[in-house]
């Protein structure tokens, strides 16, 4: 079966001409007498772009080779659908410091220096330095964001998030029998390029807890840790209830215990290894609308899919497609092969998005592609899925911004390069012949055709209601007698690189016209007595009939025709 290569259904070719025959000659058929019934000249691109709905998908390369180029986006996703922080509500809570590390006489030391300063800021701190050489209040919390959520992987790690929301929550769970102030340094958490330092407020009967929000701030993870040191501990005596010259007594019992908390975290970045961290998949159709309506059928020799990645992540990807399938008009499914690919990635917090294509054609091994893409497709089915860190290198530095995204977009490229059956095109003219004193008539049709197309013409006639003039059954058409295709296309050549057939623009300006004697019998006339129009028509298909010679299409092709009549009859010429 051949294919289709045209895009148009029907083309209007010529002007409408009325013949009035009292300006004729009644002499025989002579070029320069003859009355002119229909004109025309076009090339294949005024053909194309007279379909509506193909013209805008239309391009002429630099080599005027024309192309139809079909593009979608396809769904693709951003950050927020991939990294989701946890909360750490409960991190595990931290003594900073127990008394039950004191001697009875450091215990007492302690409280006698407390009762001289009733009612005065101690800092307490130092007395405890003075006491106990070898005390330590510095804490670490264990902090690991693969545990903390189900949707991260066991080895994904943070070693440097860059906040742009997030609140650090400190609570003093039990404390002194005072009011007491304790000074924090965060190691890992910077801010203005300084570790963050703050101070919280602790009293026995109404303890607040210390908030603070970490927006502009950014923090370093990669020791899987938040630390902090208490700088200074200044604590306010009381005096004991019981015996108001000695402050409360502080015994071997009580400790300073701390509850440690990070929620709702946002990132301008992050950065660390992601592992095998889940992407969403992708899944989306891309519809073939433009080829919808087409009567006849063509098949592409060179046609391409590309698909366009952009990729903002910086982490090695993967694209793995599950599914690529051709749906063709009759909804039969046909996959193509397509193996995966590796997707570029930006180096650095700061890089430009990277962009990857993926191009399914002959070129790229994938042999049937002409046989998947032609005016019988509906459309083209995705789905993949990306695999992150497929290497498992945890030495390759990943990253991610509150910009990052990927985005992807389809392209078919359909250079009109192939083979084409089945289209048709029409055009009508008034015919005003008095046939009733015609003895002959007779046609000549001169063509120059530089389209690679052969075409199967006709010449019928219409009555005043538009109804087909016909002698029995039978529609009269001046080339029933006929056979064969009438307009030929030239004598192409083979394209050695290409492998298909064409002519360079020089070789079709030299190319001679042809012309076509139609003779009508005078036993056919009387038939023609109702005739009020006449219709010029025809069927394209690319030369070489059953053997399917490949063509290429360039812009400078084209067709032009002159249809003239030439008659005998009882008329002369007005003077």
């Amino acid at each position: 079966m051949k294919y289709l290569l045209l895009t148009c259904l029907s083309i209007a070719l010529f002007s409408c001409k009325k013949v009035d025959l009292s300006t004729m000659s009644s002499s025989f058929w002579s070029p320069k007498l003859a009355v002119p019934i229909a004109y025309g000249s076009f090339t294949i691109n005024d053909i194309l772009m007279q379909a509506d709905s193909i013209d805008k998908y239309l391009g002429v390369t630099d080599e005027r080779l024309i192309q139809l180029k079909v593009s979608q986006a396809i769904n693709g996703f951003n950050l927020t659908e991939v990294v989701k922080l946890p909360d750490f509500n409960t991190l595990p809570e931290q003594s900073v410091y127990s008394f039950s590390n004191l001697g009875p006489t450091e215990i007492t030391t302690i409280n006698s220096i407390a009762s001289l300063k009733i009612g005065k800021v101690v800092p307490f701190l130092d007395l405890l330095k003075s006491v106990n050489s070898t005390i330590e209040v510095n804490q670490k919390v264990p902090l690991d964001f693969s545990t903390g959520s189900s949707d991260l992987p066991s080895n994904f790690r943070i070693d440097r998030i860059d906040l742009s929301t997030g609140n650090l929550q400190v609570n003093v769970k039990k404390g002194l029998p005072y009011k007491t102030v304790l000074k924090f340094t965060f190691n890992e958490i910077k801010k203005d390029g300084k570790s963050l330092v703050d101070s919280i407020i602790y009293n026995p009967n109404s303890n607040q807890p210390m908030v603070i929000n970490l927006a502009g701030c950014y923090a370093d993870f990669s020791n899987k840790q938040l630390s902090f040191s208490i700088d200074a501990i200044n604590i306010t005596p009381e005096a004991d209830l019981v015996n108001p010259k000695i402050a409360k007594p502080i015994t071997s019992t009580d400790q300073i215990v701390l509850g440690v908390s990070l929620t709702k975290l946002g990132f301008k970045s992050v950065q660390g290894y992601f592992g095998n961290l889940s992407i969403p998949p992708i899944s989306d159709t891309l519809k073939i609308d433009q080829f919808k309506d087409l009567k006849g059928k063509f098949g592409m020799s060179n046609p391409s899919i590309k698909l366009d990645i952009v990729n903002g992540f910086g982490i090695p990807v993967d694209l793995d497609f599950n599914k690529f399938n051709v749906v063709r008009k009759d909804n039969s499914l046909i996959p193509i092969g397509v193996k995966a690919f590796p997707i570029g990635y930006p180096l650095n917090v700061g890089d430009a998005a990277v962009p990857s294509s993926l191009e399914i054609s002959k070129n790229k091994g994938v042999t049937n592609i002409d046989k998947l893409l032609s005016s019988e497709t509906k459309e083209i089915q995705f789905g993949g899925s990306l695999t992150v860190n497929k290497a498992g290198e945890t030495s390759v530095k990943n990253f991610i911004t509150d910009k990052s995204s990927i985005s992807l977009n389809a392209e078919i490229t359909l250079p009109l390069t192939g083979y084409a059956s089945g289209f048709t095109f029409s055009d009508t003219s008034n015919f005003t012949f008095p046939t009733d004193v015609l003895k002959s008539l007779e046609m000549h049709l001169l063509y120059t055709n530089t389209l690679p197309l052969d075409i199967d013409a006709s010449i019928t006639f219409l009555d005043q209601f538009d109804n087909p003039i016909k002698i029995g059954d039978q529609v009269f058409n001046l080339f029933s007698s006929n056979s064969g295709k009438l307009i030929k296309s030239p004598i192409l050549k083979l394209d050695q690189t290409t492998q298909t057939w064409k002519l360079s623009k020089a070789e079709l300006e030299n190319l001679p016209p042809q012309t076509l004697v139609i003779k009508i019998k005078e036993t056919d006339l009387p038939f023609l007595k109702n005739a009020k129009k006449i219709i010029f028509g025809g069927s394209f298909e690319t030369f070489g009939g059953s053997q399917e010679l490949p063509v290429t299409l360039y812009d400078y092709y084209g067709l032009s025709i002159n249809l003239h009549a030439n008659v005998k009859g009882g008329v002369s010429i007005k003077k």
